[in-house]
């Protein structure tokens, strides 16, 4: 069964004419409000957010980011990994960090030696594995899913640093994929009594 519009052309039919004229002022860019910019009729013509749920649904992350909101934050990190971003993916980063040689600094080595003689053998310095698009310094064994950060305190206190980048980034990016992150500032290296209250309270509370 043919289309509506099969053997009718602008010349005979006011309706082929209108969109035709709808599909000319799309490719020329200019704004005509009963057409999408591939020149078909919109399908919201029409409707308003009080007499169409679709409409409405349609704001409603206006003024959320990935920073207040996890339904935000979800959708964000989805795209990050889906086929639009593969410059992001695990496979690409992880093939980034394994030419760069990652090795612990010396701050991160002297955590490791105060996490050894804490937890013997159950946090290991991450040289290479991705959790979503980040790459923690720690990771835990024994099957639980811990991860610690350590922070350098000049590096991630600049107002230039990305959201992943942040304290709250790191946590809510870890927990989307499953892990508890703790996150330690290079400072804290200084008071290493409170610092271990803090690895044994993170440790206890999640495994």
């Amino acid at each position: 069964m043919g289309g509506w519009s099969k053997g009718l052309t602008k010349e005979t039919d006011a309706r082929v004419a209108k969109i035709s004229e709808g599909c000319s002022r799309a490719r020329k860019g200019k704004h005509y409000p009963y057409f999408t910019t591939k020149g078909r009729p919109a399908w919201n013509r029409g409707l308003t957010a009080k007499t169409d749920e679709r409409v409405a649904k349609q704001g409603w992350s206006r003024g959320l980011t990935k920073e207040n909101n996890t339904s935000v934050f979800i959708t964000s990190e989805k795209l990050s990994n889906s086929s639009s971003f593969k410059h992001k993916t695990p496979a690409h980063i992880s093939a980034i960090v394994k030419s760069r040689h990652k090795k612990p600094n010396k701050s991160e080595f002297k955590l490791q030696l105060l996490l050894d003689s804490i937890y013997p053998n159950f946090f290991h310095y991450n040289e290479e594995q991705v959790i979503g698009t980040i790459v923690p310094d720690f990771i835990s064994g024994n099957g639980y899913k811990l991860l610690i950060e350590l922070f350098g305190n000049y590096w991630h206190s600049r107002n230039t640093i990305s959201w992943h980048q942040t304290e709250l980034g790191r946590i809510m990016i870890s927990n989307f994929y499953g892990y508890k992150c703790l996150v330690i500032w290079e400072s804290e290296l200084k008071d290493i009594p409170n610092l271990i209250d803090k690895i044994k309270v993170f440790v206890s509370t999640n495994c």
